[in-house]
């Protein structure tokens, strides 16, 4: 993997957490605006949130099964990398060793 699992984990959150900041404002003015200007009162508007929040719902599993895949396999790399590591460290040693005590 050519980038830092930290810097691409730190991307994603950064990516995700900037989006939902985004999507909590405007879901949050539009709601004030229609309860300020009466257009939606809560009995009339309750369907349509259960509505979102199904939908809502469906999306967001969608995204968790993405991003779990997505940091399953930066771990998977991180072990694999660490692994590696681990076997020529050893290897090393091994051949480090002088003579006499390997036998």
């Amino acid at each position: 993997m050519a980038d830092n699992p930290d810097k691409i984990t730190r991307e994603i959150i950064d990516d995700l957490f900037f989006n939902l900041e985004t999507i909590d404002a405007q879901s949050a003015a539009v709601l004030r605006f229609l309860k300020e200007k009466g257009i939606a009162p809560d009995k009339d508007f309750a369907p349509y949130l259960q509505q979102a929040s199904d939908a809502a719902s469906v999306r967001w599993l969608a995204t968790r099964v993405r991003l779990e895949r997505l940091l399953s396999d930066v771990i998977s790399d991180v072990e694999q990398t660490a692994e590696e590591v681990t076997e020529k460290a050893v290897e090393q040693k091994e051949h480090a060793r002088p003579k006499d005590e390997a036998a």
